[in-house]
């Protein structure tokens, strides 16, 4: 109260953001004290002591590190402190995602007063049909869908959780065009068996956090495998493709293996003959040799390699290379080191199959490259959507 009295946080501070600002707080006390904990159990100098309470002791520690191995829960020096904390920090992380949902529909309200403000008073600024226009405009743009419903391809677009808005569903969504229908699917979704063939004729995985992808799609890889196998399709994208990979302990859905690069900058990659004999109908003019720039950023580097999947109980051939690397110049964002990788034997875009589907991955960024990579991203979707456009 007195901070808003004196002027603190500005007008359009809420609640939301008051739990917010608690939960930083929390969490930094708890670093603190976990430090200062572990300062004093380091320095600390006392007696021994004695032998019955030394042997009750380690006995006592044997049974709790034996039930935590038998439980595969957490390490041997984890403290109910640690609890706390790992508890901290789950909850800033949904208050955040909770604060930018919020943020997003108070937006998309405010223009939809506005609009409605200039097209109900009697000024009339804004004629009929260009009222209307932007009540398209704007509802397209804080909906789960992108595109006509009536597409030729409809794409599950996966996201870790629903949102009304987000960047790479509209920069798919403005390479794509309306060929191409973007829905969005989250993990839940995926459990929940809205992911199936042909009411989607592909699943896209765009760019992210590999990391947090892989923790979220935890329990829907089974479900995306029996997808493919079905005949559905598969693009992954930079983190998508590295989910797709194996990245950590993930499973496998292509015949590839994924190495990280970190950093940002571009990648010169070069078509083999079967990624021009893939991309060269909408391209005629592609080059064989000629290196073509584009977007990098922390995406993988892939070999192929055979692999057995467990859960469906058959084997994935070695991928197919489409491109590969010649060079990658990256920047670190941190520490802003550049480093130059040339040299490398991955590859950057590779295909594979299977059951009945088709899979294509992408280590760097096709949407955003400009160039010939729009119609090389669109000739992928129909590819692996196998439709009649495909065969056109």
């Amino acid at each position: 109260y007195q901070r808003r009295v004196h002027g603190g946080p500005p007008a359009e501070w809420e609640p939301w953001d008051d739990r917010l600002e608690h939960a930083v707080n929390t969490l930094k006390h708890l670093f603190r004290e976990r430090k200062r904990r572990r300062s004093e159990k380091a320095s600390s100098g006392c007696s021994a002591p004695a032998p019955e309470a030394q042997a009750l002791l380690e006995q006592a520690v044997i049974e709790l590190q034996h039930r935590f191995r038998a439980r595969r829960g957490p390490p041997a020096e984890w403290e109910p402190w640690d609890d706390r904390l790992e508890h901290a920090v789950n909850t800033l992380k949904h208050l955040f995602r909770e604060r930018k949902r919020r943020r997003s529909e108070k937006e998309f309200g405010k223009e939809l007063k506005v609009i409605f403000i200039q097209r109900t008073f009697r000024r009339q600024r804004l004629s009929k049909r260009r009222g209307i226009a932007k009540l398209q405009a704007l509802f397209q743009r804080h909906s789960l869908s992108r595109g006509r419903t009536d597409a030729p391809v409809r794409c599950a677009f996966f996201l870790p959780c629903r949102m009304h808005t987000d960047v790479r569903m509209d920069q798919f969504h403005h390479v794509l065009g309306d060929a191409v229908f973007l829905k969005q699917m989250t993990p839940a979704d995926i459990v929940g068996g809205q992911l199936s063939y042909p009411a989607f004729h592909l699943l896209l995985i765009p760019g992210g956090l590999a990391s947090h992808f892989r923790a979220v799609l935890r329990g829907s890889m089974e479900g995306i495998a029996d997808y493919i196998y079905q005949g559905g399709g598969f693009i992954g994208v930079c983190a998508g493709a590295l989910v797709a990979t194996g990245f950590g302990d993930a499973p496998q859905l292509v015949g590839a293996a994924g190495q990280l690069i970190s950093g940002k900058g571009g990648a010169a990659i070069n078509f083999t003959r079967a990624g021009v004999e893939l991309f060269s109908p909408s391209l005629p003019a592609l080059p064989l040799q000629q290196s073509e720039l584009m977007y990098f950023s922390n995406g993988p580097v892939m070999r192929p390699c055979a692999v057995f999947h467990t859960h469906l109980q058959c084997s994935i051939a070695p991928c197919t290379v489409l491109a590969t690397y010649t060079t990658i110049s990256t920047c670190d964002m941190v520490s802003g080191t550049k480093q130059r990788h040339e040299g490398l034997s991955g590859a950057a875009i590779v295909s594979s199959t299977l059951g009945l589907g088709r899979c294509l991955l992408f280590g760097p960024h096709p949407e955003v490259s400009g160039g010939p990579f729009g119609q090389i991203l669109l000739r992928a979707v129909q590819w692996t959507a196998n439709t009649d456009e495909w065969q056109q």
